[in-house]
């Protein structure tokens, strides 16, 4: 037993029940309502594509923006990075200039207890 649908069709497309096409009655009303039909599913159709259309376009924005946002994300964490490396060349800087002077006093102070 087929299925019953809303929009009539199962009717139209009923057979004789002995294996025959289906019997479609071709009379004016039966080719215009089947006209009307076939230009209202036409319009729907067209419908459903561009609103699948619009919702793919919104769905390319929304990637595009997500993206966006990773990459500031990333761009931040690579400057505050540059900061810390920045920040740490001068801490090695100081404690360089630093061993070095006291590499110098400890020169100066050997050198006065050798000549005395």
């Amino acid at each position: 037993r087929p299925a019953l649908r809303a929009d009539g069709w199962n009717k139209r497309l009923e057979g004789t029940g002995n294996g025959e096409a289906p019997a479609f009655s071709t009379g004016p009303t039966t080719l215009v309502s089947l006209k009307t039909e076939i230009m209202d599913l036409s319009n729907r159709l067209n419908e459903v594509t561009a609103e699948r259309d619009h919702l793919q376009q919104a769905v390319k924005i929304i990637e595009s923006s997500k993206n966006k946002k990773d990459d500031n994300r990333w761009e931040a964490q690579c400057q505050r990075y540059e900061e810390r490396i920045i920040e740490l060349h001068s801490v090695i800087a100081e404690l360089s200039k630093k061993m070095e002077d006291e590499k110098d006093d400890m020169i100066k102070e050997e050198s006065e207890y050798e000549s005395n």
